[in-house]
């Protein structure tokens, strides 16, 4: 889906005119990436008024191992965070933690596409 526009509980998931869908993996449901992100497109967006800990499971698209596809955190004109999180679509979700502050907070893949299986937010 291209034109994805859709919020929840505020979480905001954008596609930005790139593809990105809803999938399932086994019978675990997921958001997938078309391809990489950016600040821009196939982007998860939030805002928080507190500074805490942005914790993402995700994984590759496919069944191999991909150390080359990153979660991205980025809050607001901020640096960039990433970690690799392309463990092999069959097996348990890559966890990946950022430390951030408050602002509005983008979440995204680089390098490639990813899984996006559950996003958390815990302040300090």
């Amino acid at each position: 889906i291209a034109d994805l526009d859709v919020e929840h509980d505020g979480l905001k998931v954008k596609g930005g005119g790139k593809s990105m869908r809803w999938n399932v993996s086994g019978e675990t449901y997921c958001w997938q990436t078309g391809g990489k992100g950016n600040v821009n497109e196939r982007y998860f967006e939030f805002t928080t008024d507190v500074a805490g800990t942005v914790t993402v499971y995700s994984s590759n698209t496919g069944s191999s191992n991909a150390a080359d596809r990153f979660v991205t955190v980025k809050v607001g004109d901020g640096e960039e965070q990433s970690l690799v999180g392309g463990t092999p679509s069959g097996e348990p979700a890559t966890k990946t933690e950022f430390n951030i502050g408050a602002g509005n907070v983008k979440i995204y893949s680089t390098g490639n596409g990813l899984r996006f299986y559950k996003i958390e937010f815990h302040s300090k």
